[in-house]
């Protein structure tokens, strides 16, 4: 919870900057609604496996490589890194990598669905 605190404050103080003037009171009210729904939110178990697609530019208070899935999908995790950071992957050119990696997956999936 407090990492989504210290990321909402600094995501504010971004869009400040970027004003020029303050954030608008809407800014703060969906920051504050993250923040209780994260405290709300107790995630289960997934039986299957999960396809986590992570940015190669992480915060140090991500910490953990696995995002938090690990211990939640029971099936396994298949890893796969974009270039960039959570700001940027849907920015040209990342974002074709975005795709890419989407498009593959989701390729892997339809065929790992088919049953004979």
């Amino acid at each position: 919870t407090e990492r989504f605190t210290i990321r909402g404050r600094n995501a504010l103080r971004r869009i400040s900057t970027a004003l020029g003037a303050p954030a608008p009171a809407e800014a703060a009210n969906v920051q504050e609604a993250n923040v209780i729904a994260a405290n709300n939110y107790f995630p289960k178990p997934y039986p299957g496996r999960v396809t986590l697609i992570r940015c190669s530019k992480r915060s140090v208070l991500d910490g953990d490589d696995l995002l938090g899935w690990d211990g939640l999908a029971a099936g396994g995790i298949d890893v796969h890194e974009v270039p960039g950071h959570h700001q940027n992957i849907v920015l040209e050119p990342r974002v074709r990598v975005l795709g890419q990696t989407l498009r593959a997956c989701l390729s892997q999936a339809q065929k790992d669905s088919v049953v004979l």
